[in-house]
């Protein structure tokens, strides 16, 4: 009688809900004018949404087969239920067993009492549906067309409400309903996270230009059209940013760009330094090539600074082949592509410039002159914006300004009047750098840093700029080379170059800096006879016009 009563009262809400409706249109016809509109929204929902999308999908077929399966377990229930009865009329007459009674009961209740809910639910979606639907036959397009789409998804709709029908029912149909919508471990709730995270990290792509692929003008151009989808505002204050009643917005905008592009470019060259990255690695990543370098990449289609994944693969083949400190480079840019990979999942990263990351590590380690600033300055300044490079190369210079004193802010790079980055070495600043550098400059400097100021040097040592000038700057090389000098092994060694170099002339002649000399070579070498590498006399010779050691 309760499962009679329970069925006749759901099939009844049914059609009592249905009964209205039931001569209208009851077909959806996507392909008609309507479906043009349909298949465009579709195709817009996979290309930005890409799985999330099919997941959508499959959270709906999900839906319907969680029905069937909880109309099928329900009837297999409510029977297995009915077999038992004596044993639970039983249990209710003793008087220790009546709790197995009242399991009992609420099982029965509960499933039969889903039953009229399932229904209900499902007949309000058919409805809702078939009006739309309807109304999409009669209609013009495009209003016919969005009725196709509203009638489509008004029909699975309820199938996702039935979850809700679970709390209605106990022990084994609530477990059901715990799988498929429990909020840590059900199917339904995994799939409705996961479109929100695919979405969300497609949406963040799209403002920040990375949707596809860059390196096609077909990508290129797709990027920059999901951009201004998702930022109109941001993109038209960007765009007309000198344009009055816009310049605080649009250089607002243009400052927060660039914050983000230096501060994702300093984490990708965080992530890169710990992974082995040699001085050839990261000034592969700059563009400032070698002339074997150059030769090499562009021999395998790299003509310009890395700026993907794909360009980096092929830049670490290249390498490989040169041998020597290149393959080591290579190597180690080949076995942190897995690393960049996971760390590009992150969208805010795609903000992160290859280039810049290597002109960071490069200077970090010493190895960058004014040159390579200038050189990735104006690289940058072309393809992120004058804002955008000038921050990188504030960054390199603080980065490495201890082991390279030439390239300290203020002096191993200008900009001129046209925003072009110039090598400050070769806009009269060298003479300047010389006159400061100090005992804790040179302390932990890299020689690279007097070959740097070299040409002054040669200068000064020539008379060109007087007698005392000349003097001092002998004075400099002989306490850089001295045995009691602050300065790296390596600023020694070039002062020695240089010392050697400028051999023939009163140099050691002078009773005081020959003495100095001889102290040097008896100091460092225990006596021996023997000098640094450099060019010069050999060791068993006399320095030319002096005294033998």
């Amino acid at each position: 009688f309760f499962v009679t009563l329970t069925n006749d009262v759901g099939l009844s809400i049914r059609n009592l809900i249905f009964q209205p409706f039931s001569g209208l249109q009851q077909s959806i016809e996507l392909g008609n004018t309507g479906g043009l509109l349909g298949i465009i929204m579709v195709g817009l929902g996979a290309v930005f949404l890409g799985w999330g999308m099919l997941s959508f999908i499959a959270t709906a077929l999900l839906a319907v087969l969680v029905a069937v399966l909880v109309l099928i377990i329900r009837q297999v229930l409510i029977i297995f239920l009915i077999l038992i009865a004596p044993l639970a009329i039983v249990a209710y007459i003793l008087p220790n067993t009546k709790k197995m009674y009242d399991l009992w009961w609420d099982f029965f209740a509960k499933a039969l009492l889903m039953f009229p809910f399932i229904m209900a639910f499902i007949a309000v979606g058919q409805a809702f549906a078939t009006v739309a639907a309807t109304n999409a036959k009669s209609a013009q397009f495009p209003l016919s067309a969005i009725d196709d789409v509203l009638a489509f998804v008004a029909y699975f709709v309820p199938y996702f409400l039935l979850p809700l029908t679970f709390k209605f029912a106990g022990g084994a149909l609530s477990s059901i309903g715990g799988f498929v919508n429990d909020r840590h471990r059900g199917a339904f709730d995994r799939l409705r996270k996961y479109r929100s995270a695919t979405a969300a990290d497609r949406f963040k792509r799209a403002q920040s230009q990375s949707l596809w692929d860059n390196n096609s003008r077909i990508g290129k151009q797709a990027n920059k059209l999901a951009s201004w989808g998702t930022s109109p505002v941001a993109n038209t204050a960007y765009k007309f940013r000198n344009t009055p009643g816009l310049k605080k917005r649009g250089y607002g905008v243009a400052a927060s760009i660039d914050h983000a592009k230096v501060e994702q470019s300093g984490k990708l060259f965080e992530e890169i330094n710990k992974l082995g990255y040699n001085d050839r690695a990261y000034r592969a990543l700059t563009g400032q090539w070698s002339e074997e370098q150059k030769a090499a990449f562009n021999a395998v289609g790299i003509t310009k600074p890395p700026t993907s994944l794909g360009d980096l693969q092929k830049v670490a083949t290249a390498m490989k082949g040169l041998g020597g400190t290149d393959a080591i480079g290579g190597t180690a840019i080949e076995g942190s592509l897995g690393r960049l990979a996971t760390l590009y999942q992150d969208p805010e990263m795609t903000k992160a410039s290859i280039q810049a990351a290597g002109i960071m590590g490069l200077s970090a380690h010493g190895f960058a002159d004014g040159n390579d600033l200038a050189g990735v300055g104006n690289d940058l300044r072309a393809s992120g914006g004058a804002g955008f490079a000038q921050s990188v190369i504030s960054q390199a210079q603080l980065l490495g300004q201890r082991s390279r004193p030439d390239i300290k802010a203020g002096y191993g790079v200008t900009v001129d009047k046209d925003g072009v980055f110039r090598n400050g070495m070769l806009d009269g600043r060298m003479s300047n750098v010389l006159d400061t550098f100090s005992a804790q400059d040179l302390a932990a400097a890299k020689g690279g840093a007097v070959e740097a100021v070299k040409p002054e040097i040669l200068r000064r040592l020539d008379g060109s700029k007087g007698e005392q000038f000349q003097r001092a700057q002998r004075d400099q090389l002989f306490s850089w080379a001295g045995p009691y000098s602050q300065a790296s092994a390596d600023v020694k060694a070039r002062a020695l170059d240089i010392i050697y170099e400028k051999g023939p002339d009163d140099t050691y002649t002078r009773p005081d800096l020959v003495q100095q000399f001889q102290d040097y070579t008896r100091q460092d070498m225990a006596g021996n006879p023997q000098r640094l590498p450099g060019p010069g006399p050999e060791p068993d010779q006399p320095p030319p016009g002096g005294p033998t050691n």
